[in-house]
């Protein structure tokens, strides 16, 4: 499959080595290059590029601010010569930081693994087409994810909680969790009201998986869930939770 990318990088010689790089790889086509972050941002909204190659120490927002504030969010591989940065990249769900100066082979099996990864993306929205088209009617009944180079249909009424992490959605099934890539105020408008309730801006609770109500503190309920699991509802969603339960 082609693979659509920009590069980002205030260093034209950069930009010109990682072209030269990517020119040897089959079926990649750069579509755009950006060297500060205001103009990267704009590349990657008008683009949708499948994956963007970000330098972190840029003009304007950084590399790292790019990838958070960009809609639609990219594939990203961060390209910089400081290791520092590695631990706020990956909590952006970032797919691989290469140190510079990179070799061939190092960015070869970065361009790799995203492939790898788009081709499920791929089968994830053919899925998701499918399931839109089967539960126009009412509220989503299950959702597809991603395990092991599997896509694996996980039923929502065996969920006990979905947890918000970026731009994923956990959804806990006991003691285990999946990856969904929602975010999960998109996921909420999605769910059965009935069933379902947001009691935090992180949080949303299976109500039928729900073992008791109790006050944790003057203002705020706390919920235990079957598997013992305690999640405290926020003031606000806590007053919405009394008056749901008519308490």
């Amino acid at each position: 499959m082609n693979v659509r990318v920009v590069i980002v990088d205030d260093h034209p010689l950069a930009r010109v080595r990682l072209k030269d790089l990517l020119n040897d790889i089959s079926d990649i086509t750069c579509v755009g290059e950006a060297k500060d972050g205001e103009t990267a941002i704009e590349l990657i909204r008008t683009l949708q590029p499948d994956l963007a190659f970000l330098d972190i120490q840029i003009p304007g927002l950084s590399g790292l601010e790019v990838l958070r504030q960009s809609n639609p969010r990219p594939l990203a591989v961060f390209t910089t010569a400081y290791n520092q940065h590695a631990v706020r990249a990956f909590e952006l769900h970032a797919l691989d930081y290469l140190l510079k100066p990179f070799g061939a082979q190092r960015l070869r099996d970065a361009v790799e693994r995203a492939r790898s990864l788009l081709r499920l993306e791929q089968r994830d929205s053919q899925f998701e087409r499918a399931e839109l088209a089967l539960s126009r009617t009412g509220p989503l009944v299950r959702v597809f994810v991603r395990q092991r180079g599997q896509i694996l249909p996980v039923s929502l009424v065996q969920v006990e909680h979905l947890e918000a992490r970026g731009d994923y959605v956990a959804l806990w099934q006991g003691t285990r969790s999946h990856l969904l890539r929602a975010r999960l105020s998109e996921l909420c408008v999605r769910l059965d009201p009935a069933t379902f309730f947001r009691i935090h801006r992180s949080h949303v609770i299976n109500l039928d998986r729900v073992k008791a109500f109790s006050p944790y503190d003057a203002s705020r309920l706390q919920v235990e869930l079957e598997t013992g699991k305690k999640v405290v509802a926020s003031r606000s969603r806590s007053v919405k939770l009394r008056q749901r339960l008519t308490l």
